[in-house]
């Protein structure tokens, strides 16, 4: 019988994960297809007029984000037009692309919201940021 409960209260527990993962991504991405918010204040003027800007965000004590931290350091230094926020350091910009969790990447065309990735992400997807 305990058996059955702990059972029970597992798949619970996986369900509700499950569906604060589902909203969460599903906020941020309704972002996609808008302006980009204000980015004036937080990058000098030349950077904020690129035709292509990609905003990583991160939390140095997030985990999956250390995970990161090499393909993120190498795109960085390849692409200069990566740019690393540091949720803790800017929780304003954070509020206004609606980051509620790290890490997530925000690709902004010409002052377009392009694609939001949430979470864990392969390098290779990290990499089409930059060439869609």
């Amino acid at each position: 019988m305990l058996g059955y409960i702990v059972v029970i209260m597992m798949a619970a527990l996986l369900v509700i994960v499950l569906w604060q993962q589902f909203t969460i991504s599903r906020t941020s991405r309704r972002l996609e297809g808008r302006l980009a918010p204000e980015l004036g204040d937080f990058l000098s003027p030349e950077i904020a007029r690129r035709e292509r800007v990609v905003l990583y965000f991160f939390d140095p004590g997030c985990t999956v984000c250390r995970s990161l931290r090499d393909a993120v350091a190498s795109l960085a230094g390849r692409y200069p037009n990566m740019i690393l926020v540091d949720v803790t350091r800017q929780p304003q910009l954070a509020r206004r692309f609606a980051v509620t969790v790290v890490p997530v990447f925000v690709l902004i065309k010409k002052g377009m919201v392009c694609k939001v990735l949430v979470g864990q992400q392969a390098p290779g997807r990290l990499e089409s940021l930059f060439v869609i």
